[in-house]
């Protein structure tokens, strides 16, 4: 009687070089990539084009708001004089560059190869102009970034909070904006100017995920007794203002602002181009250059419409003693 001799794909599929039998490989197109974080300021702030090196504006200083009086019919109007300057001020258009370096072969032989690289520069340049907004210091070629311009926390509303939290911070921040404006310079008759209605808070993901997971003494998440929160835009706020989670912001600090003060313009969307580098030509390689150029502005009167700090000092200032 004849042995069984079953066939199997070990025994009667023969690969050939690479030992895997490619008769029963289904090959999955394209290259994986690595995945970084996702550029976030863009999408919050003032985004627009300028077709011109410089942007300028002009804007108040030297604010004496006045006072608005009451006047009997036919009385001296004897009230103080409002007055102010106005001044200019600009901002010039930046330039960020990334670069690669592969050989021609490579280019020959690897079809996906330029466009891998292309994808891989402009990532990066995008990256690198969301982190030159939200902190970059204005010492060319750096851009003005935010951190520049943003407010210290401060205990504008006198707020005395036991036990205080991430939570109550960020409540306590949101008022400063809404309360802390610079009194005119006519006593405590003037009004309060530069004054803002905040939009959004920043934080780290680690920061946002402590605030999350606090508990209260009867072991209660803090943020479910406070309703925490109303979903905006399918994610998460407080006070109204919608949370953006990035780990491109710094952990332990946090940025409250109203984002329409900050002013993002492009003067040349990311650009590759393909050249040569020293001995590049003889030596068989390419360099692959990209390009972008932007600015970023807040003006002086507007940096009140920022706070940033770190958590510690926020609860710190409104800890009940």
């Amino acid at each position: 009687r004849k042995v069984d001799n079953p066939m199997s794909d070990g025994t009667s599929v023969v690969p050939i070089g690479t030992g895997i039998p490619f008769s029963l490989t289904t090959f999955e197109p394209g290259l994986t990539r690595v995945t970084r974080r996702k550029p976030f300021i863009i999408q919050l702030v003032d985004f627009a084009r300028t077709m011109e090196l410089f942007v300028s504006w002009i804007e108040q200083t030297n604010i004496d708001t006045g006072i608005a009086f009451m006047i009997l019919e036919g009385g001296s109007a004897t009230g103080d004089y409002g007055s102010f300057r106005w001044t200019e001020n600009s901002a010039k258009c930046q330039q960020i560059v990334a670069l690669s370096k592969l050989t021609k072969v490579m280019l020959d032989d690897l079809n996906s190869a330029q466009s891998e690289v292309q994808k891989e520069i402009i990532e990066l340049l995008q990256l690198k102009l969301d982190a030159q907004v939200l902190f970059g210091n204005n010492a060319a070629p750096q851009l003005d970034g935010i951190a520049n311009h943003a407010q210290a926390f401060v205990n504008a509303g006198g707020l005395a909070v036991a036990a205080a939290n991430n939570y109550d911070a960020l409540v306590a921040a949101i008022l400063q904006i809404r309360i802390n404006g610079t009194p005119s310079g006519i006593a405590a008759a003037g009004e309060i100017i530069n004054i803002y209605e905040p939009t959004d808070i920043v934080m780290h993901p680690a920061d946002v995920a402590m605030m999350d997971l606090t508990k209260d003494t009867l072991n209660r998440y803090i943020l479910e007794q406070a309703s925490y929160p109303e979903a905006v835009l399918g994610g998460k706020a407080i006070a109204g203002l919608r949370i953006t989670e990035n780990i491109g912001m710094t952990q332990g600090k946090f940025l409250v602002m109203d984002a329409s003060k900050s002013h993002v313009r492009m003067r040349e969307d990311a650009e590759i181009t393909l050249g040569y580098n020293n001995t590049d030509f003889q030596d068989g390689l390419v360099t692959v250059r990209g390009s972008l150029r932007a600015l970023h502005y807040i003006k002086t009167i507007q940096n009140k419409a920022f706070v940033m700090d770190t958590f510690a000092n926020a609860k710190a200032a409104i800890q009940a003693l």
